[in-house]
């Protein structure tokens, strides 16, 4: 059976000793759930909508996304202007909001962003009176200025290690354009783990730490998924031994 989070919460606080509190949740949805801009866009437009029963504020901003020593790294840009930055929507209401790069020029490297759209929370207390707290919604989807060349079909290299943990996943893409696959499914022997998507953005390099133990006598790692235009990916990694 599972229990929504309202009532899994209400047990956690009874088991903790703590007063119960109702749980609100705001809501939006967005849509399309990524952007690709390529030298003919000038600006993409996500839409925004007021699927709760409140009037909501909503904050959208840019940042720069890198895979920096392997891992997946964010910070706040400007190279992005967003607008508008802020927005209150009531019930059932709806907002564009713009993305476009302040730099009309493109770069022979496709730029990787991500954009965070987010509830900001009421400061006052919930209509539902006292003691009830707020579940802010947030969407962080992925922005891709592409080159006016790019790859046209983006690969990565990849290699796969034993660690004390279970195994360490390396690929390395050094092409001018993402390498992304979807419904991705990592098997050692028996062992399965699943991930919704996988990314290596372009002249980077990411490492994953997949939670698999393989056993002493299994020598790949299967990576099965789809890519970007739906056809099936399947690659075999060789399985190191731990260096």
């Amino acid at each position: 059976m599972r229990l929504s989070f309202a009532t899994a919460m209400r047990i956690a606080m009874l088991l903790a000793g703590a007063p119960a509190a109702d749980a609100l949740a705001g809501g939006f949805s967005v849509s399309p759930i990524g952007l690709s801009l390529d030298s003919r866009d000038a600006s993409a437009s996500v839409r925004v909508l007021n699927t709760s029963d409140e009037t909501i504020v909503v904050q959208s901003k840019a940042l720069k996304w890198s895979q920096a020593q392997g891992r997946d790294s964010t910070v706040e840009t400007r190279e992005l202007l967003v607008n508008p930055p802020i927005f209150r929507l009531a019930p059932g209401e709806e907002q564009l909001v713009r993305v476009a790069p302040r730099n009309s020029t493109r770069g022979p490297i496709e730029d990787a962003y991500r954009l965070l759209i987010r509830e900001v929370p009421p400061k006052e207390e919930p209509a539902s009176g006292r003691g009830a707290f707020r579940i802010a919604v947030a969407h962080n989807m992925p922005v891709y200025i592409r080159p006016p060349t790019p790859d046209p079909n983006p690969a990565a290299n990849w290699r796969a290690e034993r660690t004390a943990e279970g195994v360490r996943l390396i690929g390395e893409n050094g092409g001018t354009s993402r390498y992304r696959i979807q419904d991705v499914e990592f098997s050692v022997g028996d062992a399965r783990l699943q991930r919704t998507f996988l990314v290596v953005l372009a002249q980077s390099r990411l490492e994953l730490d997949l939670a698999l133990r393989p056993d002493p006598a299994s020598r790949s790692l299967q990576i099965r998924a789809q890519d970007e235009a739906g056809r099936p990916v399947s690659i075999d990694v060789p399985l190191e031994e731990r260096p």
